[in-house]
């Protein structure tokens, strides 16, 4: 491809080398090739169900160790709510067409006529109603039409076009408190450095004053004044991380000006805000996963028991990371030690080559092995949600690994690949713990153990056509493909998603 001089430019503009562009070209002209599934991972291959005493011991090791590691809590929070309400969008769409038929509309459309008919459930019901006549009804479509947009636009709520983290999603004790608040509620009882509570949300840049006036309101509330202080950091996601946009015949997308178009490169773009962190441990979690009061608690101990684990296990491989690393005089025996240790608790096998090696030569294997950062993964039963689930990955040399696997990287119209996707009985639920530094305190470059080549391509709507976008693998899919994984069964009380409005609905978002 000859770029002119106006995309070189342009690159320029995004601090995006002419390097990544092309390769970027390239990517969508050859494909990528779909991920081979050995099996789906289950209880004892690959998920481990904790025993009680299990659990509250670690949970109780975590509480032990609170006060002695920098916790951060980590959200990506850039999107908007837009797809939260997109049924709602699309009929205030659709209403303006001269042929549009409300009660038709309704009949074809559950989730709308749905919404309508629990509107009172809802925890910012309230307040779109003093945006409204004080004599308001739903009893005209005109009445409906009037609900909606003060609901979903401006002048009005605009909670179409909010972020999720600054949304309502509960009525508790007659209060509606933001997401931000309810995830800093949270941080303050297992994502604390000293007594504070830190937090960091990766948001879009033209969120951040919103932001930034949440957290003074929600700061100078007496509620946080007697639970704790805390901290909320944000970053942005790079533009440098932006990905060329192709048409469907794989040519690059150009505006009216002829200016390339480039799209957000999805979550998987994170992975250098992760990395950035000054952490000790992490724990990632998505921003529409909260719970009102009667899920907290088993939601809270969770984390701790999740945290503990985390921990426990990176003192233990630090312990022989250093080993490793040092002039102590390491045996065979002491060796077949760290490998049982390994085996046990990553669920993985060494290479068959591993035992014709010489002793220095396994040394250095187990030493870049044991040396990767940590994550150790919630994992709820699968009730039919939409998203990655847990499975066994064999790569090229044979060796198997566990992997977060999403349905668009699996060859679904292979029997058998879909056989394996669907025997799945687990899913993942972004519920995740980290540890992105190694014995010495110094942070991993999380790009080390990323895989390329899990890269997404979807297809979008942009400029009024439909086009190809690329986007990099996935945070916790293909970033944290070199990652050394742990998967633990959690409750279905941990997660809480809200990918519809609709979804408040379910019992984790109703009042008791």
């Amino acid at each position: 491809m000859i770029w002119t001089a106006q995309d070189i430019q342009q690159f320029k503009d995004l601090n995006i080398s002419v390097d990544k562009v092309t390769e970027d070209l390239k990517t969508f002209r050859r494909g990528i090739p779909k991920q081979a599934l050995e099996r789906a991972a289950t209880v004892g291959d690959g998920i481990s169900v904790l025993k009680p005493r299990e659990a509250r011991k670690l949970a109780q090791f975590f509480e032990a160790a609170q006060n002695t590691v920098n916790a951060v809590k980590f959200v990506p929070a850039s999107g908007a709510a837009t797809r939260m309400f997109k049924p709602l969008l699309s009929f205030l769409e659709a209403s303006e067409a001269k042929d549009f038929s409300f009660s038709a509309y309704l009949k074809a459309h559950a989730e709308v006529s749905d919404f309508i008919k629990e509107a009172h459930h809802f925890p910012f019901h309230d307040s779109v109603l003093k945006q409204l006549p004080v004599d308001f009804s739903f009893d005209a479509p005109a009445s409906v039409m009037a609900y909606l947009k003060a609901l979903l636009q401006s002048p009005g709520l605009n909670l179409g076009n909010k972020p999720k983290a600054l949304l309502p999603f509960h009525k508790i004790e007659g209060q509606t408190p933001l997401v931000l608040e309810e995830h800093i509620l949270e941080a303050l009882h297992y994502a604390k450095s000293k007594g504070k509570a830190q937090l960091h949300f990766t948001i879009s840049e033209h969120h951040l004053d919103a932001f930034n006036a949440a957290i003074k309101e929600i700061s100078a509330s007496d509620k946080f004044r007697d639970l704790g202080p805390f901290k909320v950091q944000f970053s942005h996601q790079k533009s440098e991380t932006d990905t060329l946009v192709v048409g469907l015949d794989l040519h690059p997308l150009r505006d009216k000006d002829g200016r390339l178009v480039f799209h957000p490169a999805g979550h998987g773009a994170l992975l250098d805000n992760l990395g950035a962190l000054q952490a000790d441990i992490i724990f990632i979690k998505n921003v529409d996963n909260v719970c009102t009061p009667h899920y907290l608690d088993t939601s809270l101990q969770y984390k701790k028991i999740l945290g503990g684990k985390l921990l426990q296990v990176q003192q233990q491989l630090f312990a022989y990371t250093e080993a490793l690393d040092s002039e102590i005089l390491l045996d065979a025996t002491d060796l077949a030690f760290m490998v049982t240790y390994f085996k046990e608790t990553f669920s993985k096998n060494l290479p068959e080559y591993f035992e014709e090696m010489t002793l220095e030569a396994q040394r250095d294997f187990l030493l870049e092995l044991f040396q990767r950062p940590i994550r150790v993964c919630g994992m709820v039963e699968n009730e039919g949600k939409t998203g990655g689930g847990p499975f066994w990955i064999k790569d090229s040399s044979g060796q198997e690994s566990l992997q977060i696997i999403e349905a668009s990287q699996v060859a679904v119209k292979d029997p058998e690949q879909l056989e394996i996707f669907e025997a799945s009985t687990h899913f993942n639920p972004v519920d995740i713990v980290c540890g992105i530094k190694n014995y010495k305190g110094e942070t991993f470059d999380l790009s080390a153990f990323n895989n390329p080549s899990t890269a997404f391509i979807a297809e979008k709507n942009r400029l009024g056509k439909r086009v190809k976008v690329l986007e990099l693998p996935g945070l916790w899919n293909g970033g944290m493909w070199e990652w050394n994984t742990i998967f633990i069964e959690v409750p279905k009380e941990t997660f809480t998603p809200v990918k519809t409005v609709l979804d408040l609905l379910d019992p984790g978002h109703m009042p008791d």
